[in-house]
């Protein structure tokens, strides 16, 4: 087989194994929201917080909106999912072009599309935990993050600090790990310059989303 056609198979190998992992991470996240719905945000979990505070009406009419934003929900998580694996493929790009790496967008793309396997694993742990042990209300579930250092955090913590310390996770490490080690694989080069591509480029990225989040929380 000539050279082009191994090139030409090697892309068509990747395009494929690009849209496998990009359909598998939606029918994953598909499936935790719905038997979340199902399961964990029940009408109890609605009723319990609220029932002295608001009118048995006014709790129905709430879900009832809930329930037809749900559907909207599930049309978003391929947007979603794309725009989190696209965003640090882009901030990789653009290291290597200013930098002369040589790699191209679409290789960069399958790096982040195969690192994001790491953000599965929190998204089921949480979905399990709470599966088994119901929150008594929401707040329960938007604080919940053992893996990360969300427990020096307390009530009268402000948001944006909840929010920051629950980004400084095990997972977020981890999710470094992989993306270096997808550069390193593609380079050819020490894990250690690899890491520091990651640093310089998906690092700076995640900085700039924390200081925006943080200002808009605050």
């Amino acid at each position: 087989m000539s050279s082009v056609g191994r090139l030409t198979n090697n892309k068509g190998a990747l395009v494929t194994k690009c849209w496998l992992f990009f359909f598998f991470y939606i029918s994953i996240y598909i499936s935790i929201g719905y038997f979340s719905h199902r399961f964990i945000y029940t009408n109890d979990l609605f009723f319990n917080p609220w029932n002295r505070q608001l009118v048995s009406e006014h709790i129905k009419a709430v879900l009832f909106r809930q329930k037809g934003l749900e559907w909207a929900g599930y049309l978003l998580i391929p947007v979603i999912v794309f725009l989190k694996i696209q965003l640090p493929a882009s901030c990789l790009y653009m290291n290597s072009v200013f930098n002369d790496r040589h790699i191209k967008l679409k290789k960069c793309f399958a790096i982040a599309l195969q690192a994001e396997i790491v953000w599965l694993i929190p998204a089921v742990l949480k979905f399990g935990w709470f599966l088994f042990f119901p929150p008594e209300k929401l707040e329960v579930m938007s604080d919940f993050s053992p893996w990360s250092m969300s427990f020096l955090a307390n009530n009268e913590t402000p948001s944006y600090i909840k929010y920051l310390f629950q980004t400084f996770n095990a997972f977020e490490l981890l999710y470094w790990v992989v993306l270096a080690e997808g550069i390193r694989s593609a380079l050819t080069i020490s894990f250690k310059k690899s890491l520091l591509i990651v640093a310089k480029s998906y690092g700076i990225g995640l900085l700039i989303w924390i200081a925006l989040i943080c200002f808009l929380l605050s």
